[in-house]
């Protein structure tokens, strides 16, 4: 058992010690760069009230609705358990239906090449499919028209000019011009004199 110990690797002496060794070279501590902080105190302020108020009124719900049921005789107490049980159908119900008009609306999009955001498709789907599908066409045509008038503003403009701006130049002169480059630019700008 002694043998063993002797081959191994001597313990740490501070194995809690989370700083890295100091370069020889360096002799300077490493220093840890401060946190940037994210938050001020007010938003945090804020933050809190705001989910401690949510909290509060989530508390009051339930108590209230508990007062309600403790007031209720057994007939009571099953028809509100009924027309809760009811809602949260209906709320289940109109999710799935939404669900629904949305993967259909998407599909109607992206066969005419448009795809959006999901935000964007919430507002154009509701549970009622000739409500979306009016709401898809509506905006399919909407959006062509926007592409439309984009496109013309981008392509509007005023052509390139023919010549050196405006000012009239003849052959003669081109020809009389001793630089050779100069001569060619310019014969190549006024073409239509050497025609």
């Amino acid at each position: 058992m002694k043998k063993l110990q002797l081959f191994a690797e001597p313990a740490d002496p501070n194995p809690t010690d989370p700083k890295p060794p100091v370069d020889p070279k360096d002799p300077k501590e490493p220093t840890d760069p401060k946190p940037e902080l994210k938050y001020t105190d007010e938003d945090l302020d804020r933050i809190i009230g705001d989910r401690l108020a949510r909290w509060q009124k989530e508390q009051d719900k339930k108590i209230s609705e508990a007062e309600k049921l403790a007031k209720m005789d057994a007939q009571e107490k099953a028809e509100y358990e009924k027309k809760q049980l009811e809602k949260e159908l209906q709320a289940l119900k109109d999710k799935e239906t939404l669900s629904e008009m949305s993967k259909q609306a998407r599909k109607m999009l992206s066969e005419a090449n448009i795809n959006i955001s999901d935000d964007l498709l919430a507002v154009l789907v509701s549970t009622d499919a000739e409500a979306t599908k009016n709401a898809v066409e509506a905006f399919k045509v909407m959006y062509g028209d926007a592409v439309k008038k984009g496109i013309a503003e981008a392509l509007k403009g005023e052509p390139p000019k023919a010549g050196n701006s405006g000012t009239a130049i003849t052959k003669e002169e081109i020809l009389a011009v001793k630089d050779r480059k100069e001569r060619q630019r310019l014969i190549t700008e006024n073409i239509e004199l050497f025609k």
